[in-house]
């Protein structure tokens, strides 16, 4: 699961194409427990990547010794774990400490275990949310958090499913959200990626991931907000059957208040901008003319 979790894109439609990679890692890693992988355990050797170069022909073992050494690493495979067992429990058990204490103005990473997201998959979803400071200590063991606006929710949370996050991230590690850009006195935000659409009350939205923000900023704007951006188009050409205006609908691209997908969208309006000037300007070249005839 860590491993489609962290390869897998937003809609979690491509799992499988990961599934076969993320097996074979998981068997061909050796356990902590056992101290050898789970194809060594049950085969008595470890499978060839298709790159390696056999160092010497490989020899006829009698199945007579092909089955005692079987045997063999079966045996050391329980003495392993009889000791990983006792390991496991006398280095829990003097680790067991009281639960973290906050302070207002701590950030802490929230647990997702009880929250429901915008992801399709709950068990491919990220397992810890934020960070988000916390505003409010209730008691010793809960506290309130200072959550985004997306999130509907109570913000009161025991400490069981806090963690703390890093009070002195690397430079550009966890960068302020950037700020609007302003374009012909107008405030716009550019658009990273869309996400994901949907129908909303008869009308298409979509999700919509800025640039320089996180994942979990992100909006349903409506189609107004997006209409004619490369992004759409990327979105629509990559996820074909889901919600998107038909075609003889589909309205003229406008700007927005909101967003515009980089320099391309600027430099395409410029462009068209400049177009119209110039054949306005030949227009009027014409009606001189023909004034003077």
């Amino acid at each position: 699961e860590t491993y489609l979790r962290a390869y897998c894109a937003y809609l979690q439609d491509d799992w499988e194409e990961w599934l076969p990679l993320a097996e074979f890692a998981h068997n061909n890693h050796d356990s902590e427990t056992t101290g050898m992988s789970p194809f060594f355990a049950n085969y008595g050797f470890h499978p060839r990547m298709g790159m390696e170069f056999p160092v010497s022909p490989p020899k006829d073992e009698p199945a007579a010794n092909f089955v005692r050494r079987l045997l063999e690493i079966h045996q050391r495979l329980q003495e392993e774990m009889h000791y990983a067992q006792a390991k496991y429990e006398d280095s829990a058990n003097r680790r067991r400490t009281p639960a973290p204490r906050y302070q207002v103005g701590d950030e802490v990473w929230l647990s997702s275990k009880n929250i429901t997201t915008r992801r399709p998959t709950k068990k491919l979803d990220s397992l810890w949310l934020g960070p988000y400071p916390i505003v409010q200590v209730v008691s010793p063991l809960v506290y309130k958090l200072e959550l985004p606006s997306t999130m509907r929710m109570r913000p009161v949370f025991h400490t069981n499913l806090l963690r703390p996050a890093a009070t002195d991230p690397l430079t550009g590690q966890r960068p302020e959200n950037p700020g609007p850009v302003i374009v012909d006195n107008q405030v716009v935000y550019r658009v990273d990626e869309i996400l994901d659409s949907r129908r909303h009350y008869g009308h298409i939205q979509y999700l919509v991931k800025w640039s320089g923000w996180d994942i979990k900023d992100a909006t349903w704007e409506p189609i107004e907000h997006v209409d004619g951006l490369d992004a759409q188009k990327e979105f629509h050409e990559s996820y074909p059957d889901k919600p998107a205006p038909a075609p003889a609908l589909r309205r003229s691209a406008r700007r927005s208040s909101r967003l515009e997908r980089g320099a391309l969208t600027t430099f395409d309006r410029a462009s068209k901008v400049a177009e119209t000037a110039q054949v306005a300007h030949i227009d009027d070249i014409n009606q001189a003319s023909n004034r003077e005839v």
